[in-house]
């Protein structure tokens, strides 16, 4: 027997409990337990995860004795979190620094561990990667009218956070590189 009582199961992967087929919730749970299932999901920041803990109703000295031991066995780094975030949002969804800042800030990571975390994108970096998702959605526009092209291309872009004045560059080059093929293609 564990250390459920009677009959209950180990809670699934998802977290959740169950006696004889009805969910318990977390109440079985030890903070411990439900912080270390949220970790092994993806990675957390420490407000982030606080704030999870504390929505499943743990107590405020559990949560930070949990915290404590988070620490000091290395589960729990900010810095490491704000890095992993930061290039996943870069790399795979097209974020430029703004919207990356603004994303880590709402998950309660400090400025100066956002500012480390966004050392590796400078302008250059950032027109790079607005250039190729600009040059790849206007790839799939071809037969649009050049306003509605422009239209979607800032929208695409600012969605993502990229100024107006980068959003335009990269129109500008995605237009004239679009003109510059059918001119090609007619000669």
């Amino acid at each position: 027997m564990n250390a459920y009582t009677d009959g209950e199961e180990e809670p699934y992967a998802s977290g959740k409990s169950t006696v004889r087929g009805k969910s318990t919730g977390w109440a079985k749970s030890s903070a411990w337990d439900c912080a270390l299932r949220l970790l092994g999901r993806r990675s957390h920041g420490r407000a982030e995860l606080e704030t999870k803990l504390a929505a499943r109703q743990f107590d405020p000295d559990q949560i930070a004795e949990v915290m404590l031991r988070l620490d000091q066995s290395n589960l729990l780094d900010d810095q490491r979190f704000a890095i992993e975030l930061t290039n996943y949002l870069f790399q795979m969804r097209g974020y430029s620094r703004k919207r990356i800042e603004r994303t880590l800030g709402e998950r309660g990571i400090s400025s100066e561990v956002i500012e480390l975390a966004l050392l590796e994108i400078d302008s250059d970096t950032e027109y790079q990667q607005a250039l190729r998702l600009g040059e790849k959605k206007a790839a799939q526009m071809g037969g649009l009218p050049e306003q509605k092209i422009k239209q979607r291309l800032f929208g695409f872009l600012a969605r993502r956070g990229y100024s107006s004045e980068l959003c335009y560059r990269v129109i500008n080059h995605c237009l004239e590189q679009m003109n510059s093929d059918d001119f090609g293609a007619s000669a």
